[in-house]
């Protein structure tokens, strides 16, 4: 939650989740799925920066992938399960 918090006070996030997602070196890399706000415009290098102007370094995401929507349960939460399934490379 912290990065997802630290991604959220960017301007152009509306909403995100942060998963943990294989990788063949590191076992698992942390990911962050992003929606943007409407009409506007970030890359993935800069949320990145922005995430390490607030947290340590080694806590920023490895990457960004930038979806249309983020799963939710029925309740409304963030369905990580969903997302990391979405999310993982095939």
């Amino acid at each position: 939650m912290e990065v997802e918090n630290a991604l959220l006070t960017h301007p152009a996030v509306r909403e995100c989740v942060v998963v943990g997602l294989p990788h063949d070196k590191w076992v698992e890399v942390v990911t962050a799925a992003v929606v943007l706000r409407d009409g506007a415009q970030a890359s993935e290098q800069e949320l990145v920066a922005h995430v390490a102007t607030q947290l340590a370094s080694y806590k920023k995401p490895q990457q960004v992938i930038f979806v249309q929507e983020i799963a939710k349960t029925a309740v409304g939460k963030l369905n990580r399960r969903a997302m990391r399934e979405r999310l993982k490379p095939q």
